[in-house]
């Protein structure tokens, strides 16, 4: 039986996360050629370039950053706090939105929205308060924010003790002892345990149950692209539910995965250097 699990209540379908235009049903707008627009883009572009030159210096420092970085440096990040209005709007127009996003709740309302910059590996992060009020924004080269790696939702595998599964339960108790087994023992940079619940027989008495027992983390991603997915950490430390979805948003394939956050969400080594390039091309247009 294929199915989403409880805890995932991330609509799909083709709106999903979609909402509908204010103009919906109006005549369209008048819109520029887009010669005009790219025309009226760049002349933009190099105005802001003049006036906030501490916005290129940061590009050249993420530039020098993502040529040297591997496996093992630490995560590169900066606070926006000092660009100025102007410079924060050009680094907004480079770094632009890439495939990922989504947000990291805490426990005292707040959250921070998180989004992957068109260059692989290059986050752009925003702490709102429990009001929605802006409180930090930064950006950080990492394989993925560490705000999202070290989110945990402090329920150890240990005390994992389901209660006695409802009727019609055929293959849940089995899966959590599994799921339990595989958290405990399980160490940071180890590939991860994959289960994939959609292969598996188990019924919605099982999906219900499997979802009421793990519960709900606090982080989500959505991964956009070839292999669109969305991540969801599970109210058990080091379990996430990942559902794989087709071009209409419709959920293919639901699996978990039992260890660190989900390679689908990350950059991979090599994606630095290639951002190196492209970030590098993007500054030379500037200039």
């Amino acid at each position: 039986m294929t199915g989403a699990m409880p805890w995932n209540n991330h609509p799909t379908g083709t709106s999903a996360g979609r909402p509908a235009s204010p103009s919906d049903g109006a005549p369209p707008a008048p819109t520029l050629a887009p010669a005009a627009r790219r025309a009226r883009a760049l002349a933009e572009a190099e105005a802001l370039a003049a006036a906030a030159p501490e916005a290129l210096a940061l590009v050249d420092a993420m530039i020098a950053h993502l040529r040297r970085r591997d496996g093992t440096t630490p995560p590169w990040v900066h606070d926006m706090a000092a660009l100025s209005p102007r410079g924060a709007r050009l680094l907004g127009q480079i770094l632009g939105e890439g495939e990922v996003s989504g947000h990291v709740l805490d426990a005292g309302g707040g959250r921070v929205v998180v989004q992957e910059s068109v260059l692989t590996g290059v986050w752009c992060l925003l702490r709102l308060d429990g009001a929605g009020r802006p409180r930090r924004r930064w950006i950080e080269i990492a394989a993925v924010p560490g705000v999202v790696a070290a989110a945990r939702p402090g329920r150890p595998a240990a005390t994992l003790t389901p209660r006695p599964p409802p009727a019609g339960a055929i293959t849940v108790m089995p899966l959590l002892a599994e799921i339990a087994d595989h958290a405990a023992r399980h160490t940071p940079g180890r590939p991860n345990h994959v289960i994939s619940v959609s292969l598996l027989p188990v019924t919605r008495a099982d999906l219900a149950h499997l979802g009421t027992t793990l519960g709900r983390g606090p982080v989500m991603l959505r991964v956009g692209g070839h292999g669109a997915c969305v991540i969801q950490a599970a109210g058990v430390d080091r379990v996430w539910s990942v559902r794989f979805l087709n071009a209409s948003d419709t959920v293919i394939l639901d699996t978990l995965e039992v260890g660190d956050v989900p390679t689908a969400a990350c950059a991979a080594p090599e994606d630095f250097a290639d951002s190196a390039v492209r970030l590098t091309e993007i500054r030379d247009a500037y200039l």
